[in-house]
């Protein structure tokens, strides 16, 4: 059981966040120093340092604005990641130590062999490429290394580094973010998806969002944020007479936001 916290401190790193020196100061206990030169990374907040997603060919449309990543490290150590709550997603997070990060990278390298793996989908024609492929990135002292499920690794690779990426937070918090970006669209009802009645006096007018997002704050959000963890991100809202989709960005944890204004 996780326990719920807020996520304010994330923003605040993005607005203190400055350029990092090559061997920063160690955050945490060091127990492995041979590692504290070896293995290091960019630590802006809104660097990836590794990531496991089921990657899209398409990456602009309103229905990925949720899209979350399986599991990923950011530059400032938070380490975010999803967990499968039925039909929706939980969301949990945590900001461990560098060795935390470094113990793991050490080990994608050494007992997965992650830099003999390969990246396929590049290979393949355009119009024959999947919509989506199963994708691994790491990106340490400056070099960034890719590969997914077209490159021919071992068939529960991704699975492993998945659960690996995750195992790096050993007490992890339930994501309730206090800031978002939220937009909407009208879309034809679709008795496939679940259905949340929601009301404008809520705090959040659907009726008056559209596809531009809106920076917004407040219990509102976290309610819409909440829906879509629970129920899954192709939920539907209907608000009177109309259904929207609703997207519901926080910078540094679903895929495709902008940053914080």
């Amino acid at each position: 059981m996780v326990k719920r916290v807020t996520f304010g401190l994330f923003l605040l790193l993005l607005a203190a966040c400055q350029p990092t020196p090559s061997t920063p100061t160690p955050i945490g206990t060091v127990t492995r120093p041979d590692l504290v030169s070896l293995i290091n990374w960019e630590r802006s907040p809104l660097a990836v340092v590794f990531r496991a997603e089921v990657a899209t060919s398409d990456t602009t449309s309103f229905e990925r604005r949720s899209d979350i990543a399986d599991c990923t490290i950011y530059g400032d150590n938070r380490v975010v990641f999803t967990t499968p709550t039925g039909i929706g997603k939980g969301l949990s997070w945590q900001r461990v130590s560098d060795e935390a990060i470094r113990l793991m990278v050490e080990e994608l390298m050494m007992n997965y062999q992650i830099y003999n793996q390969s990246a396929g989908v590049d290979a393949i024609p355009d119009e024959q490429r999947p919509d989506q492929a199963e994708t691994v990135i790491l990106v340490v002292n400056g070099q960034a290394h890719r590969a997914d499920a077209l490159g021919g690794w071992p068939e529960d690779f991704y699975q492993r580094v998945a659960e690996r990426c995750r195992a790096v937070a050993d007490a992890p918090s339930e994501l309730l973010p206090v800031d978002a970006y939220v937009s909407a669209q009208v879309v034809p009802y679709d008795d496939t998806r679940p259905t949340i009645t929601w009301d404008a006096v809520s705090g959040v007018d659907l009726s008056a969002l559209t596809e531009e997002r809106r920076w917004v704050s407040g219990a509102a959000m976290q309610a819409l944020w909440t829906a879509q963890r629970e129920s899954g991100a192709d939920v539907q809202f209907q608000q009177g007479d109309a259904i929207y989709r609703v997207a519901v960005e926080v910078p540094g944890v679903t895929r495709y936001s902008p940053p914080p204004p």
